[in-house]
């Protein structure tokens, strides 16, 4: 299986224009858990997942790292975004950015006007993806619910949540999600995301 380490080294030896002209359908690959996955998500975040579970990225050990959340329904109370950072080692490293004030700094980036007109143009792109899934598989009132959001779970253009937006860039071999990219980035390179052992980080 390839995994998502292989998939960002790949990226380089594309050009441009090729992956420009990729869109999310063909870049996010959705894979169904199996009873091993949901105990190891249950494990990583600390309780059962809900709703429609779909993996979109895992570690290089195999594990579940990234994935997607429908909710069944809702019940009120603030809605989280459906990327789930799920790797409790990586969810750290990027905890730690947040800590050091890196939202405010990458926002400060996009003051830079191509920059943030590329980040607008990829948060518009991942709610019509979102809202095209949602219509397969949600209620109507989680379709509501969703509508507009960008990659953090806010409204479009907004950071707010760097695991979600390093989950996305995941998701995508890295060949979306900038703010994601730039946190990859920041750690020194998605190899420091993971835990050295297959067990190290999951069950602990």
């Amino acid at each position: 299986m390839e995994n998502t380490r292989d998939k960002c080294r790949l990226r380089i030896r594309k050009n441009f224009e090729e992956v420009r002209g990729r869109n999310l359908e063909d870049l996010i690959k959705f894979e169904n858990p199996n009873e091993a996955d949901i105990h190891v998500i249950t494990s990583q975040i600390k309780r059962k997942p809900s709703g429609e579970i779909f993996i979109l990225a895992r570690c290089p050990h195999g594990m579940p790292a990234v994935f997607l959340t429908i909710p069944e329904d809702l019940t009120g109370g603030p809605i989280p975004p459906p990327l789930w950072l799920s790797c409790p080692f990586a969810s750290r490293v990027i905890a730690g950015l947040e800590s050091d004030g890196y939202v405010s700094v990458f926002s400060s980036k996009l003051g830079d006007k191509a920059l943030r007109e590329k980040f607008s143009g990829e948060e518009i792109e991942y709610a019509s993806f979102l809202r095209s899934l949602l219509s397969k598989h949600a209620s109507k009132r989680v379709r509501f619910a969703f509508d507009g959001k960008g990659v953090s779970g806010g409204k479009i253009g907004s950071i707010k949540c760097l695991h979600a937006h390093t989950a996305y860039a995941l998701s995508t071999g890295c060949e979306r999600g900038m703010i994601g990219r730039w946190c990859i980035e920041k750690v020194g390179g998605e190899e420091n995301l993971w835990c050295a052992g297959k067990d190290e980080a999951c069950f602990n």
